[in-house]
Parts: C-alpha cells; sequence; structure tokens
C-alpha cells in the first residue's frame, strides 16, 4: 500500500465558516452599508483584506456563495449596490431563498480595482437574507455591500415597460446596472459616469408580438 503521513483533518459545516459578526443588519430609510464581513452564512468562500478593507472572495468553485441577514422595517424595493474586483462574469442574488436577479460583473482590471455593480431586489418587512452567488464559477472579491430604500434612490421605480407602438423607456428604471451611476444633466435624468471597459445598464421590456 501507499504511504503517507496525515497531519490534519478539518471539517466545516456548510455556510457556517469563518463568520466574524453573524448579526442581523437593520436598514434605515437611506442607505445602509452592510459589513462584509457579517454574514451569516458563506460556502466556498474565505474571509481576508484588500487595500487595506475587510473582503469576503477566494471563490473555490461554481455556487459559492455570502449570505446576510438583514431587518426592513416595511415591504419593499431596495437598491443593491456591490462592490467587487476580479476579471468579469456573473452572480446570482437570492433573496429568502428564491432568485431575484442576476448581475453582470464587467472587469476591473486587477483584484485590487474595485467597481460598483447595482440591481433592485424585493424584500419583505423583518428579517430578510440576501444570498450572494458566483454564477459558473466567477471568481470575485466583494469589499462592499449597500443597500438603498426605494425612497431614496435616484432611480424611478424598477420595472418592466409594457411596448406599445411607441415607448419611452425611463432611463433610471433599469433593473441592473453595473459599473455606471444615475445623476442628472440640464434638469433631466440620465445614466452616465462610466467605470470601465464593460459597464452596462439593463432593461426589461413587454413586447405584445415578436417583430423588430
Amino acid at each position: 500500500g501507499s504511504a503517507y503521513n496525515l497531519q490534519q483533518i478539518k471539517l466545516t459545516g456548510d455556510g457556517q465558516q469563518q463568520s466574524t459578526d453573524s448579526s442581523s443588519t437593520n436598514l434605515g430609510s437611506g442607505t445602509t452599508t452592510v459589513p462584509v464581513q457579517s454574514y451569516n452564512g458563506i460556502n466556498g468562500m474565505t474571509t481576508g483584506t484588500s487595500n487595506g478593507q475587510p473582503i469576503v472572495g477566494g471563490v473555490a468553485y461554481a455556487g459559492a456563495y455570502v449570505q446576510y441577514a438583514v431587518n426592513a422595517s416595511s415591504a419593499g424595493v431596495y437598491r443593491l449596490d456591490l462592490g467587487t474586483s476580479g476579471y468579469g462574469g456573473a452572480l446570482d442574488v437570492l433573496v429568502n431563498g428564491t432568485m431575484q436577479t442576476s448581475i453582470g460583473l464587467a472587469s476591473t482590471g486587477s483584484w485590487s480595482s474595485y467597481g460598483t455593480n447595482s440591481t433592485t431586489i424585493s424584500l419583505a418587512a423583518g428579517t430578510n437574507t440576501i444570498r450572494i452567488v458566483s454564477s459558473n464559477n466567477t471568481k470575485f472579491n466583494l469589499q462592499q455591500v449597500k443597500l438603498t430604500s426605494a425612497g431614496q434612490q435616484q432611480t424611478t421605480t424598477p420595472g418592466t415597460t409594457d411596448l406599445g407602438s411607441s415607448a419611452t423607456v425611463p432611463v433610471l428604471s433599469y433593473s441592473a446596472i453595473g459599473g455606471m451611476t444615475a445623476g442628472t444633466s440640464n434638469g433631466q435624468a440620465v445614466v452616465g459616469g462610466v467605470a470601465y471597459a464593460g459597464a452596462y445598464v439593463q432593461y426589461n421590456v413587454n413586447a405584445a408580438s415578436a417583430g423588430s
């Protein structure tokens, strides 16, 4: 038989490893920063630092995730901003165990350069779990998690625009955004401030019938 030395055996429960602070974060009426290492579940990822700031990263395989508990005073739509670094890919966002959205990540060019990727999610009143999942084995570092209540965003109500014979899609009604920001120009709403190559803004529309 084979000869070998065995020095160590470790077992880690799924979703409960390396947590620094697993308490829930209370969401205010404006923007709330969720401490990135205050997760209540993690699987296939590790904690560390980047540019002197705490991060979660080190994705080991597809489906690796980090999960946070937040308390919302009322049900509603929230903008979720994720500060990430990496070389592109996608993340899935599950709320209370249900898939709500995917976020495409543009490359930031290095592991130490970060960009903001945004989407909208719906939260129930009370405690919610938000799980951020690596899609297709996307490697990324997560440095920041922010939630902004709908009443404080610079967006109109995110949603889907029904198309008639002619329709204007409100420029701030995006369903997802990455590496860009909302603002105003000449008194009109705009999306701009492109931070890096591959930055994007995404809209949902309903067409009554197929066509061009």
